[in-house]
């Protein structure tokens, strides 16, 4: 291979390497997961409703940046697993807001050790400080598209 071509390897690439490194957590999180009965997505939806505030169906698939359609589903999943409750949205009377239950409670309270337990074994080779340094240079990445979306009680 010439050097030409080795260094515009598409594995030395911004995108595929973080598209991989997604890939990779992503599979470890969806098996610890299992252990708690809710998938990626259902985690997801469910985190910001417990840790985020955000209720309206709306503006978690804005947060998310999901389709108002699969959000849709994952909430009729949660709300099937007795994780969430619809209740009629005070201002605005055709809408609802989302609740969490207990049991989805609970669950928000295990859920982000099991994640963290899951990465680790990814992040071994990184220092605190470095997982840190990640983190946030991953959250300059668009962080004028990340500003416009809801970001506390709903509001978006």
């Amino acid at each position: 291979m010439t050097q030409e071509k080795q260094r515009h390897s598409v594995v030395d690439g911004l995108g595929f390497s973080l598209s991989r490194a997604a890939l990779i957590l992503q599979a470890s999180v969806d098996e610890a997961l299992k252990d708690l009965n809710i998938t990626r997505p259902g985690w997801s939806v469910l985190a910001c409703l417990y840790f985020d505030d955000i209720t309206a169906p709306g503006d978690i698939a804005r947060f998310l940046r999901m389709e108002r359609t699969a959000v849709s589903r994952v909430i009729s999943r949660l709300e099937a697993q007795g994780l969430v409750l619809r209740a009629q949205n005070a201002q605005d009377g055709r809408g609802y807001r989302l609740q969490v239950t207990q049991a989805g409670r609970d669950i928000c309270e295990q859920g982000p050790a099991l994640i963290q337990r899951a990465m680790r074994p990814h992040l071994r080779d990184l220092s605190e400080n470095e997982v840190d340094l990640l983190i946030s240079l991953l959250h300059r990445i668009g962080s004028d598209v990340v500003a416009t979306w809801p970001t506390q009680r709903g509001q978006g």
